[in-house]
């Protein structure tokens, strides 16, 4: 496997968790706020 291809999926990984953590966190905010 090259450099180039891991840094690409830890680059997709690493997009993906945020993607999830900024999700939950705006979910627990909403639901504070309800």
């Amino acid at each position: 496997m090259s450099l180039r291809k891991m840094c690409l999926i830890a680059f997709l990984v690493g997009k993906k968790a945020l993607h999830l953590f900024f999700r939950k966190k705006y979910f627990i905010i909403n639901e504070i706020n309800k």
